[in-house]
Formats: C-alpha cells, structure tokens, sequence
C-alpha cells in the first residue's frame, strides 16, 4: 500500500513537469494523463539498467570522439568517467543512460567550452579588512589620544574622596609589586607584542627574521643564492639545536631524528662557503652525538619505579647488614654468630625461594674454603710457574707439527696428485702418480729410513707432554685429599648448627 501512494504522489508530480497541468487548472486533462501514467507505470515491470552494456556504449562513444580526432572531448570524458566511483551513487548506471538517450549528435554537435558552463561558481570571497583600510578612510584613527580610556568621573566632586582612595591603593600596589618581583619576572604576553604600525619597529622585525628574506638582484629574488646571516643569528639558531628544538640552520633526518643535518640556504658573510659548511656539519656531528643519549620519548620520573629498580640490587646488602647488626647487639656475640646467621639466612632464601639472597649468602658461607684453595702451603708460586712455562712450550711444539703436517703436506701433497690424476690417460700412469704421492708424503712426514731420529724424538718430546699431565692430574688429587678432611669438619659444624636449630623448632 505504501508503494502504490508513494507512485501516486510521484506520478502527479511527473504528469505536472510535463504536461503543465494541475488539478486546479485543468483537472479532467490532469486525471486522464494521471491514470494513463499511473497504470502504465503500476502494470509494468522494468529491469534495471546494465551497467555492463552502459561501460560498453561510454567505451564505443571514447572511441568514437578518437577517430573523429576529438581526442580533447574523448580525454574529457574519460576524466569524469575516473571520478564518479568517488560519488558512490546508488543510481549511476541509469544516471549514464539517461544521458546517453538525451544525447543528440554528441561528436558534431559537443564542444569542450560548454564543460566550463556546468562548474560550480563558489561564493565570492571578500578581501580581509586590514587596518590600513580604515585609516585611509578615517584619518582620525592614525591619533593616539582616540584610544585612550577616557575617565568619565574626573569632573565629579561626589566620588573625589574614593577617587583618592584607588589611587593611593593603586600607588601602594604597584611599589610593592615593583619593590617584590624583578621585572623580567612577572613579564606577560603582551609585553612581547610588537607594535608594527611603527615602520622603525617594523624593520627590526623583518631584519631580524632572516630566514624570510631572499636574495635578489634588482628586485628579481634568487632562490638558489644562500641567504646571508649574521654571527649572532648562527649562535642562537646553534644554541636552539643544542637544546632540541627546532632550528633553520639545521634539518633532521626523516629516517632517524637523532641525526641532525646542516642547511644548504645559509651562510656567514665573512666566511667562505667551504669553511661555513665545515663548521655547522662539525656542530651538527656534536648536536646528534648528544641526541643519541638523549631519551627519543617522554619518560615519566616515579620514585616507586626507581625504589622497585634499586631494591633488587640492594636487597643482598640489606640482609647481610641486618645480620651484622643483630650480632653487635647480641649480649653473648662471638665469631661463630655470623656463620649460625648466614646458615639461618641461607635456608630461610632457600625455602622462600629468593634466588638472589640464597647465591649470595652460599658464596659468602664458601669464601674460607676459596681462600684455603688460593694460599694452600703444599704448592708454591714456582712450581705453578714452571708447570705453566713447560706446558704453554708443548703445547706451541703441537700446534707447529700439527700445522706442519696437516697444511704444508697432507693438504698441498693431495692437491698435486688430484691435479695429476686429472691429467693422466691411463691405469699405469695413475699408479705412478700415487705411488709418487706415497712417497713424497712418507719422507715430508718423518718417516723414512733417514730421518727416523727426528721421528723418534718428536715421540719423546710427546711422551714427555703426556707424562707432565699425568703429573699434574696425581698433584691436584694429592691437594684434593688434603683439603677435605677440612671441608668435611666444617659440613659437620655446619651440621651440628642444623640440628640445634632443629631441636629448637620441635
């Protein structure tokens, strides 16, 4: 039902666009061409456009406007066609194939000046008002006193006596505000306005902007000439790079904005182009070194995280401070209180599972055993020293007969028969090349008849490394046995302490 009045409404408004009645003008014309419509329109079932053949028609209409040589029309449409996805209209399609059924001769009859009809023509933009305006047209705004506050009770006699009084409030205020604050620091934005209506003032301004102003020559500017500036602008534009805020004499990188680079727009009158380049790329290397330590972002100060980061450095030094307190306030404190406090301690970490405090306090149960193994009076420092001076000589003699060996003679000797053997043609002169390889190999490697008394003393000298570690290996389980019949009775102490404490618990 709501489709049928919702045709309805839009077919009176159709029959009225085309036929120019209304039911109040010519109602019997009106119903007739309103039924007509109505019933044609109601009892008839329409398919959609086919986007399809519609592309296909706008195709073969470019292609059409490149054969007539409209190739300027042809560029036109293509333009419009790209653009239109960007509308996301629901009824493009049959958009398009309205105006390809309303089109008449569109070759002959279309021109590219008709597009400029069809823009929209966006308001008229007013110029701003500028100050300047108004003083041309009022001269009387270019006088000061016009802005001045005018005082409207300064000819009254009822308000004299508390005019007096704001005033000497007011003096009173500002002496003391003047006697109690320095100048530079009570300063307010405003004292920082600079008056431009001043042409004095104004220059100053412009000249003090260098990075504005471009060179030229009579009055044509150079973009591609470097703008000169002055010793003092180059120290504060240096002075704002060191502090991390943006300068002109200098760039970041876009890859990485610790890097700070010098402009290529500027330089010192004085100074050649070279040396000024050398200088600022020498201060832009210091500026970006101090980058690199500076934090890339914001870091919030806490002194809670600070705590939480120090406490787990601290916490062994802590507990071992408590146990050196504990024992000087202990009435009956002896020698052995620090190893019953270290013993408690370790097995209290141990059961708490505190990693840190439990290789702390082992360590620190273990250093007499380190110190008896570092001043053990069976060994001296020569013996060590020449245990150590005999076996770094062995061991160069090895490497040297290794390398002797392995690189000089195994590795170049075969690559010389696999290069022989390339070049052979037959059985025989393979065997040769072999047994020529045997033999350089057997007399290189000390083994032939005549040098069998090198052979045989490389041997000793072998032998005589091999019964060096024995030696060493019988030494050190001889000091192994003597150092733990010690070890023993101190576990056995520390045993003894475990099982008081024990008792005491049950």
């Amino acid at each position: 039902m709501a489709h049928i009045v919702k045709l309805g409404a839009l077919t009176d408004e159709l029959v009225t666009l085309i036929t120019s009645y209304s039911p109040q003008s010519d109602s019997a014309r009106f119903n007739t061409c309103r039924e007509t419509a109505f019933r044609a329109l109601r009892h008839s079932n329409y398919n959609r456009t086919n986007q399809f053949d519609i592309e296909d028609r706008l195709e073969g209409l470019d292609e059409k406007f490149r054969v007539y040589n409209e190739d300027i029309l042809a560029d036109a449409l293509k333009e419009r066609l790209q653009k239109l996805p960007e509308l996301k209209l629901k009824w493009t399609s049959e958009i398009l194939h309205l105006l390809l059924e309303l089109s008449n001769k569109p070759v002959s009859t279309s021109r590219v000046e008709d597009l400029e009809l069809v823009k929209v023509v966006g308001p008229k933009i007013q110029p701003p008002l500028k100050w300047r305006d108004l003083v041309a047209e009022d001269p009387l705004l270019r006088e000061k006193s016009i802005w001045r506050n005018v005082d409207f009770g300064a000819d009254s006699s009822d308000d004299d006596g508390l005019g007096d009084d704001q005033s000497e409030l007011s003096d009173l205020t500002g002496s003391t505000g003047e006697s109690s604050l320095d100048d530079d620091s009570v300063r307010r934005p405003h004292h920082f306005i600079v008056n431009t209506l001043e042409e004095e003032t104004l220059q100053k301004l412009r000249k003090a902007q260098f990075w504005q102003k471009l060179p030229s020559v009579n009055g044509v500017q150079l973009k591609t000439v470097r703008k000169p500036i002055t010793e003092l602008q180059a120290v504060r534009e240096i002075l704002f790079m060191f502090n991390g805020t943006l300068s002109s004499l200098f760039e970041s990188d876009s890859n990485d904005v610790r890097i700070v680079r010098p402009s290529k727009s500027y330089s010192l009158k004085h100074l050649t182009t070279e040396g000024y380049d050398m200088l600022m790329e020498t201060f832009a290397t210091q500026g970006s070194a101090s980058r690199f330590v500076a934090p890339t972002k914001d870091v919030v100060v806490s002194l809670l995280s600070l705590q939480n980061e120090v406490a787990g450095f601290t916490k062994p030094l802590d507990r071992l401070a408590d146990i050196i307190k504990r024992v000087e306030h202990d009435p009956y404190a002896h020698a052995f209180r620090y190893l019953e406090f270290l013993y408690d301690e370790t097995c209290t970490s141990q059961m708490a599972g505190d990693d840190d405090i439990f290789v702390v306090v082992p360590h620190i149960l273990s250093r007499e055993r380190l110190v008896s193994d570092r001043h053990d009076l069976t060994s001296t420092t020569d013996e060590r020293s020449l245990y150590y001076s005999l076996r770094t000589r062995l061991l160069w003699f090895y490497y040297t007969l290794y390398y002797y060996l392995t690189f000089l003679v195994l590795e170049q000797r075969s690559q010389k028969m696999h290069q022989d053997l390339r070049e052979v043609e037959d059985i025989d002169a393979m065997i040769r090349v072999h047994t020529l390889f045997a033999k350089r190999i057997t007399d290189e490697c000390l083994l032939g008849s005549k040098l069998e008394l090198i052979h045989k003393t490389i041997i000793k000298i072998l032998d005589l490394g091999i019964k060096l570690e024995d030696a060493q290996a019988a030494n050190a389980l001889v000091d192994r046995e003597a150092i733990e019949p010690t070890t023993g009775n101190y576990g056995s102490f520390l045993g003894v302490i475990g099982s008081t404490y024990t008792e005491k618990i049950q």
